[in-house]
């Protein structure tokens, strides 16, 4: 295990969390802009 692949692992962890979170924000926003 190199910690090159760790770190890696944690920024990619980290964009995935991020996305998540901006999708899931998006949706909200436009279900109380329709409502």
């Amino acid at each position: 295990m190199h910690p090159s692949f760790i770190h890696f692992h944690q920024i990619y962890d980290i964009l995935i969390t991020m996305i998540l979170l901006l999708l899931f924000m998006n949706i909200r926003f436009s279900y109380l802009y329709y409502t």
